[in-house]
Protein backbone atom coordinates (compact mmCIF):
# COMPACT_ATOMS: atom_id res chain seq x y z
CA UNK A 1 0.00 0.00 0.00
CA UNK A 2 2.86 2.34 0.85
CA UNK A 3 4.43 1.74 -2.56
CA UNK A 4 1.13 2.42 -4.35
CA UNK A 5 0.65 5.77 -2.58
CA UNK A 6 4.30 6.73 -3.21
CA UNK A 7 4.09 6.04 -6.95
CA UNK A 8 0.63 7.62 -7.23
CA UNK A 9 1.99 10.77 -5.54
CA UNK A 10 4.79 11.02 -8.07
CA UNK A 11 2.30 10.52 -10.89
CA UNK A 12 0.16 13.36 -9.55
CA UNK A 13 3.29 15.49 -9.26
CA UNK A 14 4.03 14.78 -12.94
CA UNK A 15 0.51 15.83 -13.89
CA UNK A 16 0.79 19.05 -11.89
CA UNK A 17 4.17 19.88 -13.39
CA UNK A 18 2.84 19.40 -16.90
CA UNK A 19 0.19 22.03 -16.15
CA UNK A 20 2.94 24.47 -15.15
CA UNK A 21 4.93 23.71 -18.32
CA UNK A 22 1.77 24.01 -20.41
CA UNK A 23 0.96 27.41 -18.97
CA UNK A 24 4.54 28.68 -19.22
CA UNK A 25 4.60 27.77 -22.90
CA UNK A 26 1.05 28.73 -23.83
CA UNK A 27 0.84 32.21 -22.32
CA UNK A 28 3.61 33.75 -24.45
CA UNK A 29 2.33 32.02 -27.58
CA UNK A 30 -1.20 33.33 -27.05
CA UNK A 31 0.18 36.81 -26.33
CA UNK A 32 2.09 36.81 -29.62
CA UNK A 33 -0.90 35.48 -31.56
CA UNK A 34 -3.21 38.14 -30.13
CA UNK A 35 -0.62 40.84 -30.73
CA UNK A 36 -0.10 40.18 -34.45
CA UNK A 37 -1.80 37.07 -35.78
CA UNK A 38 -0.76 37.70 -39.37
CA UNK A 39 2.93 37.66 -38.44
CA UNK A 40 3.01 34.94 -35.75
CA UNK A 41 0.18 32.71 -37.00
CA UNK A 42 2.54 30.72 -39.26
CA UNK A 43 -0.19 30.48 -41.89
CA UNK A 44 -2.56 28.58 -39.58
CA UNK A 45 -6.14 29.63 -38.90
CA UNK A 46 -7.54 29.88 -35.38
CA UNK A 47 -9.21 26.49 -35.73
CA UNK A 48 -5.84 25.02 -36.73
CA UNK A 49 -4.26 26.56 -33.64
CA UNK A 50 -6.98 25.01 -31.48
CA UNK A 51 -6.20 21.62 -33.00
CA UNK A 52 -2.48 22.12 -32.30
CA UNK A 53 -3.37 23.12 -28.75
CA UNK A 54 -5.45 20.00 -28.15
CA UNK A 55 -2.80 17.70 -29.61
CA UNK A 56 -0.01 19.18 -27.49
CA UNK A 57 -2.24 19.19 -24.40
CA UNK A 58 -2.79 15.45 -24.71
CA UNK A 59 0.90 14.86 -25.43
CA UNK A 60 1.98 16.88 -22.38
CA UNK A 61 -0.57 15.12 -20.19
CA UNK A 62 0.65 11.67 -21.24
CA UNK A 63 4.27 12.80 -20.85
CA UNK A 64 3.51 14.08 -17.34
CA UNK A 65 1.94 10.78 -16.35
CA UNK A 66 4.79 8.79 -17.89
CA UNK A 67 7.54 10.81 -16.25
CA UNK A 68 5.70 10.74 -12.93
CA UNK A 69 5.42 6.97 -13.06
CA UNK A 70 9.07 6.63 -14.11
CA UNK A 71 10.24 8.88 -11.26
CA UNK A 72 8.00 7.08 -8.76
CA UNK A 73 9.36 3.65 -9.59
CA UNK A 74 12.93 4.92 -9.81
CA UNK A 75 12.92 6.76 -6.49
CA UNK A 76 11.09 3.89 -4.81
CA UNK A 77 14.03 1.67 -5.67
CA UNK A 78 16.53 4.28 -4.50
CA UNK A 79 14.82 5.08 -1.19
CA UNK A 80 13.23 1.74 -0.28
CA UNK A 81 15.32 -0.68 -2.34
CA UNK A 82 17.32 -3.57 -0.99
CA UNK A 83 19.20 -2.78 2.18
CA UNK A 84 22.60 -4.46 2.45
Amino acid sequence: MKRFVYILSFTLLGILLQFVVHGAFELPVIYLLKKDFARYGLGFSWSDWFLVHHIFTVMLFVLGIGLGLFAGFRFWKIVYGRKS
